[in-house]
């Protein structure tokens, strides 16, 4: 597998107008800290040549999205990426845009205590409802066998027993995460949703996680990065949605039910 991926992050996030650009802003301001020398000063207009413009006032452009339907934006470094959505090379390409109700961030690669931290600084800058993220390869296998996202790589498929899930719509789902992966972010909101308690933690989950500065909480499945070729880790994995029932839409009946057993 090549291990030239950018890395992808979605936050959903408030929408509240007040605070909406002060919060982008603080987002950005975290991306350019970890990646020294790096800044997003190039916007992309909301039209087929997504024709980017140089800001000279960040702030300001994100104020002006205020006044637009959906606020959509997306800010980035100007360095390229190469191949198709499911397989972004890394190129040194920073990117952070989305719209009222969320933010997709895409960095180059870098160590999982980075993404680690990064999830963290990010979500309490955005004060973000929930987010997740797993290892490239392992994300693209989970999207597909509980979303049933087409993908262009040919994955393998061991057995498992993680739900199917039905696509939510971020703007309606504001205190309800989507999916599971090794690092999730949930708000204080997110974690009363979920019924979440850090005392009825599953052991392997308390001792790796914890409440960011803001008050919410990294919750991490285990020391190591979750990898689907695992079958440990997929256990892990069916343990915490057991855990968490309320994680994602059910569609009923479980992914491993097409599989045959190892």
């Amino acid at each position: 597998m090549s291990q030239l991926l950018s890395n992808q992050l979605q936050f959903s996030i408030p929408p509240d107008p007040e605070t909406w650009p002060h919060r982008i802003e603080a987002a950005c301001s975290v991306l350019e800290s970890v990646f020294p020398g790096e800044r997003l000063h190039l916007a992309a207009s909301y039209s087929p040549s997504r024709q980017r413009v140089v800001l000279t006032e960040r702030p300001k452009y994100l104020r002006a999205k205020l006044k637009t339907r959906t606020r959509w934006f997306n800010l980035s470094n100007g360095k390229a990426h190469v191949g198709c959505a499911d397989d972004v090379r890394d190129e040194g390409l920073l990117s952070l845009g989305g719209g009222g109700y969320s933010v997709s961030v895409l960095f180059p690669q870098c160590p999982y205590e980075v993404c680690e931290a990064l999830i963290v600084a990010l979500g309490d800058a955005l004060e973000a409802h929930f987010a997740q993220w797993s290892p490239w390869y392992t994300f693209l296998w989970l999207r597909h066998v509980q979303w049933g996202h087409w993908t262009s790589h040919g994955l393998e498929l061991p057995s498992h027993s993680l739900p199917r899930l039905e696509y939510q719509d971020i703007a309606l789902a504001e205190e309800h995460p989507d999916i599971l992966g090794w690092l999730n972010y949930w708000s204080p909101r997110a974690c009363e949703h979920l019924g979440f308690a850090e005392a009825q933690l599953d052991s392997r989950f308390k001792s790796c996680s914890y409440r960011t500065p803001a008050g919410a909480w990294l919750v991490k499945l285990g020391l190591e990065a979750l990898d689907y070729r695992i079958a440990e880790h997929r256990h892990m994995l069916a343990t915490a949605y057991e855990q968490f029932p309320l994680v994602g839409v059910r569609r009923g009946g479980l992914c491993g039910d097409q599989f045959p057993e190892d």
